[in-house]
């Protein structure tokens, strides 16, 4: 007794790879890996620099990993626009006094935009922690979302020796 035919496969197409938008800040180049040459370095792997998209200007404060092809960004960051870079700039010395009342949880966090707030913490009781997050709203309650970076004190104090600068990207 045979065997019934198989049916033909189908042939598979080939799938044009998907080009994800690139942003100033995070072009690549032909090495895969994102050019960091306009971005400061503020801690290990962190960066601040100026960023582009869609026409519009940012402030990007990300964390990079390094893989074969070179830096790249990982989640951990946040892009500010002009608006929300000079609420930040104007809370400056209101980090600062709750810098020196830091607890385990911030229940006053400073609002920089609808969406974005910065909170001060110590985590795990010692280590200071100057949050800057992305929320959203959830059954009328403020959730933290996962768009955000958690800085040093040293790193958000190198933010602040930068404002002039930072001030011409916009």
């Amino acid at each position: 007794m045979s065997e019934p035919d198989s049916p033909p496969r189908k042939k598979e197409k080939a799938r044009p790879e998907k080009k994800k938008p690139t942003a100033k800040g995070g072009d690549e180049p032909d090495g895969g890996g994102v050019d960091l040459s306009h971005m400061t370095l503020i801690g290990p792997k962190r960066y601040i620099g100026p960023m582009e998209f869609k026409g519009k200007h940012y402030l990007n404060i990300r964390e990079y990993y390094e893989d074969s092809t070179g830096m790249k960004p990982t989640k951990k960051g946040v892009a500010l626009n002009q608006g929300e870079w000079r609420k930040l700039k104007e809370s400056f010395y209101d980090v600062d006094e709750k810098i020196l009342i830091a607890e385990a949880e911030d229940y006053n966090p400073l609002e920089i935009s609808d969406k974005k707030q910065i909170r001060v913490t110590k985590f795990k009781g010692k280590f200071l922690l100057i949050d800057i997050r992305e929320f959203y709203n959830k059954d009328g309650e403020k959730k933290p979302g996962k768009k955000g970076i958690a800085l040093k004190p040293d790193q958000y104090n190198k933010i602040k020796d930068m404002q002039e600068e930072i001030d011409g990207w916009f």
